[in-house]
């Protein structure tokens, strides 16, 4: 028989500091991403942070959720789900998001599903589509060996191939895109930020275009709680852990930007395995021009495989072998109401990932 179990905050930190955490085969959660949750500013003491399925004592799935606010709704962002192979057809998945929505008085967010989760939550009859994010992929230097394990694992084992196959590309591609300078624009300054002020706090007040009203507590949050560390050589836990949460490259950072001494912009940048993203960017549109010049400077100086930005009104005017246009689906329930709806792409748990 199938029994869920569901755990808050204080459960949460009970579970991950057990002996039973520590003996298990397969984690449903790291260590680090728990504390993350457990600490985010919008979570309620008795939200369900992580419900898990058993039958006897052996587990066969887990689904994460991640509290939130919009409109003064509280809601749960669906984070992730796994499955056992050897339970697949048992209904699992489903039973874990009606339970997530019955928790959640039927207010449930989800993006970033895989093609196999759609046809389940559509399957429920209880998701709508909620918004359609829009934005450009940049594509800098081939990076096959990068992609291909990831979106592909079956062919994970031609990892060589690619490898050889990037670097004959890029001797070719590198000389004619990446000698441009890396001066700083213009009258311009980039501050890296390692803490928040009320003036800041303002800013994203006059500025920021999100439904979800973020704060600078919740930056704070990202900021200091990520879900991802980055290590040379990963850690049993992370083996054990069917996502990611230890990467070769990995740096989540908040940078403040100044044109004459005038704030232009606030943003986040997540860089991750030659990934490059800007889940924020929260800027006054009288400085356009001057974010757009910042933005390739700051490509520049990473030196990224690929950039993605979700924002369609910028201009990203860097070199790029390959662009092309991404989206990036949302649904909600059909029991939730929202309105005017506007999104970063940092929105949900993608400022983490």
């Amino acid at each position: 028989m199938i029994e869920l179990k569901t755990l808050n905050k204080n459960q949460l930190l009970n579970f991950i500091n057990s002996e039973a955490y520590l003996q298990m085969p397969i984690l449903p959660i790291s260590r680090h991403r728990a504390i993350s949750h457990i600490n985010n500013p919008r979570a309620f003491d008795d939200d369900i942070l992580l419900i898990i399925a058993y039958e006897g004592s052996q587990m066969l799935g887990y689904l994460g959720i991640l509290p939130d606010t919009v409109q003064n709704l509280h809601v749960g962002w669906l984070s992730c789900i796994w499955v056992s192979p050897l339970a697949r057809g048992k209904g699992i998945a489903k039973k874990m998001v009606l339970m997530a929505y019955e928790s959640y008085q039927q207010r449930i967010l989800i993006t970033n599903y895989t093609p196999e989760a759609e046809t389940l939550y559509h399957k429920l009859g209880i998701f709508e589509p909620l918004y359609v994010l829009k934005g450009k992929r940049f594509y800098r230097k081939m990076c096959l060996s990068k992609i291909i394990p990831h979106r592909f694992p079956r062919w994970a084992n031609l990892l060589i191939l690619y490898k050889g196959i990037d670097l004959l590309a890029n001797l070719f591609i590198n000389p004619v895109l990446f000698l441009s300078p890396k001066n700083v624009p213009e009258k311009i300054k980039i501050n890296k930020l390692e803490s928040f002020t009320e003036q800041h706090q303002h800013y994203i007040e006059l500025h920021q275009q999100s439904i979800f009203n973020r704060t600078i507590s919740e930056w704070l949050w990202i900021k200091n709680y990520p879900w991802l560390k980055q290590v040379n050589i990963k850690s049993d836990e992370a083996k054990r852990y069917h996502f990611s949460s230890e990467e070769k490259q990995f740096e989540s950072v908040f940078y403040e930007v100044l044109y004459q001494n005038e704030c232009v912009a606030l943003m986040m940048i997540l860089y991750k395995n030659g990934h490059l993203r800007f889940p924020y960017i929260i800027y006054n549109k009288v400085y356009k021009t001057q974010l757009e010049h910042t933005l390739s400077y700051i490509v520049k100086q990473y030196n990224p495989h690929y950039v993605s930005l979700f924002f369609s009104e910028l201009n990203l005017p860097i070199q790029a072998f390959y662009k092309k246009t991404i989206i990036r689906k949302y649904l909600k329930t059909k029991d939730l109401d929202i309105n005017n709806v506007l999104l970063y792409d940092g929105d949900g748990d993608a400022a983490f990932t």
